[in-house]
């Protein structure tokens, strides 16, 4: 009988008109968690959230609103007012909504105060497993130029480091309103593509004459924040804006993706959050290397420094570089190192703004290039930014030869029959996803044998 009163008080609660903010945090944990048990014993019944209208749950204090219902109604709003409100200087205030398997068009009904109506809309295809979705929203302040980082509140992963990619100050552009939608639940056998994903935003957010944001509104888009790039993706925004209903729809998200991004924002397309370094790669010629490198956007960029050592710990630079100062299209440099090292030489790039901030790249990694040998030459590396492993082969003449690549135990992870054409041949390793650690390239003809050691070094 007490079970049966509080799960009829809950109800109560959530289905009263003129009820604001009925629910903390830890009152509405509580009778969740109450609800779940009681309804986990009953064969017919499920959880399910009714917000009526004019009613509005607030997650706060690190909270989390826990859906453990995978039917895309098990949160219903009745109505065209009340939702929930998950804002939080750190985002931390969530809702997790386990989707699993389902494949449908599901609404997280987000808002702020009692005027503002602010859902997050996404369709689920292709999941395996019985995985969560977690989701949280939050405006971060007037003209924000910063995300707060993960602080001690557990799990809060994947964060960027600010607002914008590579410390460069874009916050003008971009609407002070956040979205996370967390898909990393280890419940998934494989995550879900998402389309149709629909991000709502405020007014008050993003216009010049509120905000001294520069935002044309038109030209709204998404970008994500990439863990593994560690930068604001793709350079060209996703989406369309819907200015009538203050909203930007994303085709798509596929589960590959997912997996790498956690926050996103809105942004003008025109001034997209800045990913300043496209590629970083190198390449023999003769025996000296050839350091290139791309940028899609500079911003306030001084100088680059190529850096190379020994060790790959301690570095000193070969050579400057002047940046372009700013620009937004894409630019190509490049320097030779005409004295390489002896054995292994580890490469990264420093880039330096007007301001003195400086921003290191990954390190890439060249053993020696020695094509002045007669008759057969070699090398091979790992290319990070491709992820693969490359290796390159001169001959005076056409030859048989067979290139296998081993992992440090032993075993065989590839291996390619080549017949060679007189001057330089490359053969590529693509697709290996090994993780870090050493390789080995075992290179033969009828006459030799050539061994090459190769560092993965994933970024």
């Amino acid at each position: 009988m007490k079970e049966v009163y509080l799960i009829a008080l809950m109800f109560y609660l959530l289905m009263r008109k003129n009820i604001h903010n009925c629910l903390n945090s830890s009152t509405l944990y509580y009778l969740f968690l109450l609800f779940l048990g009681v309804s986990n014993h009953s064969a017919n019944s499920q959880a399910r959230i009714v917000i009526n209208n004019a009613s509005f749950i607030n997650i706060n204090r690190g909270s989390f609103l826990v859906i453990d219902n995978v039917s895309n109604d098990a949160i219903t709003r009745i109505g065209n007012t009340g939702w929930i409100i998950s804002e939080g200087t750190i985002g931390n205030n969530r809702v997790k909504w386990k989707v699993g398997n389902t494949a449908a068009t599901f609404t997280v009904p987000f808002g702020l105060g009692i005027t503002l109506d602010l859902p997050l809309t996404f369709t689920t295809s292709d999941a395996v497993g019985n995985g969560s979705l977690i989701f949280s929203t939050f405006r971060s302040g007037v003209n924000s130029a910063s995300l707060p980082t993960a602080g001690t509140v557990v799990p809060q992963t994947m964060f960027p480091t600010n607002y914008l990619g590579s410390g460069n100050d874009n916050s003008a552009f971009g609407v002070d309103r956040f979205f996370q939608i967390d898909a990393t639940d280890a419940s998934f056998a494989t995550r879900p593509n998402l389309s149709d994903l629909i991000f709502s935003y405020a007014t008050a957010e993003w216009d010049a004459t509120i905000t001294g944001n520069t935002i044309a509104e038109e030209n709204l888009r998404a970008q994500y924040w990439d863990n593994t790039a560690a930068n604001w993706l793709p350079l060209d925004p996703l989406g369309t804006a819907d200015i009538a209903f203050n909203n930007v729809t994303v085709t798509s998200q596929s589960e590959v993706l997912l997996g790498r991004s956690k926050w996103w924002a809105l942004v003008d397309e025109s001034m997209p959050l800045p990913i300043s370094l496209l590629t970083f790669t190198g390449e023999c010629l003769n025996e000296t290397i050839k350091i290139k490198w791309v940028t899609a956007l500079e911003i306030n960029n001084d100088y680059f420094n190529v850096e190379r050592s020994a060790d790959g710990i301690n570095f000193t630079s070969i050579s400057r570089i002047d940046g372009a100062g700013n620009s937004t299209t894409t630019l190509k440099y490049s320097t030779i190192d005409f004295s390489p090292l002896k054995g292994w030489s580890y490469y990264r790039l420093k880039q330096t703004d007007l301001n003195g901030t400086k921003t290191t790249s990954k390190v890439i990694v060249f053993g020696e290039c020695n094509y002045n040998i007669k008759h057969l030459s070699t090398y091979a590396y790992f290319n990070p930014d491709e992820q693969n492993i490359k290796v390159f082969i001169a001959t005076d003449t056409p030859l048989k030869f067979s290139v296998a690549l081993y992992n440090a135990l032993g075993i065989l992870i590839a291996s390619k029959a080549i017949v060679s054409f007189a001057g330089k041949n490359q053969i590529a390793f693509e697709g290996l996803k090994q993780p870090d650690g050493v390789c080995m390239v075992v290179i033969r003809t009828s006459e030799k044998k050539i061994t090459h050691k190769i560092i993965i070094n994933n970024p």
